[in-house]
């Protein structure tokens, strides 16, 4: 969430800016289809404030998306990969995200 306020902001738009920090440690990234998600560098796993996930010690693919761990045809996760890359105390945190898409 990144916005700049205006010359002359209103007190509702200084409210929200002062509170910014706050409301992002709070937010929550839905996964959706996870084509829009990289695994490695955004904030997807659902704890507070919200983190990337935790590896497993294996080769990290930066270019990785969400969608690759998620078996299109089923809409569920792909609990090989999971289990190939994440830290295994990660994994019920990934398979337990609201419904896929």
């Amino acid at each position: 969430m990144e916005v700049k306020t205006s010359n002359s902001p209103s007190f509702g738009w200084k409210s929200i800016m002062a509170a910014q920090d706050l409301l992002a440690a709070g937010l929550r990234r839905r996964i959706g289809s996870g084509y829009n998600t990289r695994v490695w560098s955004e904030p997807w796993i659902p704890t507070i404030p919200p983190r990337p996930p935790k590896d497993n010690g294996s080769h990290r693919d930066h270019d990785l998306f969400v969608n690759h761990l998620i078996d299109q045809s089923s809409k569920t996760w792909k609990l090989d990969s999971l289990l190939s890359l994440f830290d295994p105390g990660d994994i019920p945190l990934i398979t337990t995200q609201p419904q896929l898409q």
